[in-house]
């Protein structure tokens, strides 16, 4: 199984580990972390690598439980995230396929950052066409047994990972920027499609089992 935490529309990445092990578990029980995927994605913009975080609000400071952080809406976050998503993508061959999809989670405001993600993590498995077993953690573990793979603190996107296990595939603007591997899943579900399944099970093929 794959022990991870929330994210926002997550990177490529996080699908890949989760199909390759048949069963995620989120973590309800960690304390918020900042400048991490659980408030942020990436995504192929003209002015290339681009990202959108949603502002959050943490009652308890730095003591806040991941399931307490609150969205902030003291800016239109939404607005500005569904305009940069629209501008980066609209000219792909399947927003418009997903596009309704999307926008549910940017038309109305959402009170709390887990309930936001966890959403968006099942709307992304169905839109994948494919069902794992999704779970939340009962309480803190702080290290697992190596049969358990844990990505909660590895998967971020200040850490490396290794570039040459993301096949390249077209991109808008990649004659401008070249390609960016390991984004947002809305990168490949725009520009892939029905094909983000086999893209997404080839790299947990090749890296994860």
């Amino acid at each position: 199984m794959l022990v991870a935490s929330i994210a926002y529309f997550p990177p490529i990445e996080f699908f890949a580990r989760a199909i390759s092990k048949n069963h995620l578990i989120l973590e309800a029980h960690e304390h918020y972390i900042k400048q991490t995927y659980r408030n942020r994605m990436c995504i192929a913009s003209a002015q290339g690598k681009l990202d959108l975080i949603i502002p959050v609000n943490c009652p308890q400071g730095s003591k806040t439980n991941i399931t307490n952080v609150l969205i902030s809406y003291d800016e239109a976050w939404h607005k500005k995230h569904w305009h940069a998503i629209t501008s980066a993508y609209k000219s792909t061959p399947f927003f418009d396929y997903y596009a309704d999809e999307f926008y549910v989670f940017y038309k109305h405001k959402h009170t709390d950052l887990w309930s936001f993600t966890t959403a968006i993590i099942d709307m992304c498995f169905n839109l994948l066409s494919t069902q794992i077993k999704i779970e939340k953690t009962q309480t803190f573990i702080h290290t697992y047994p190596q049969t358990t793979s844990d990505c909660r603190y590895t998967l971020h996107p200040k850490k490396e990972y290794n570039k040459c296990h993301f096949s390249p595939y077209i991109q808008l603007f990649e004659e401008k920027h070249g390609f960016i591997p390991n984004l947002s899943i809305l990168d490949i579900l725009c520009n892939l499609g029905p094909e983000s399944l086999l893209y997404i099970k080839n790299i947990a093929k090749n890296i994860y089992t």
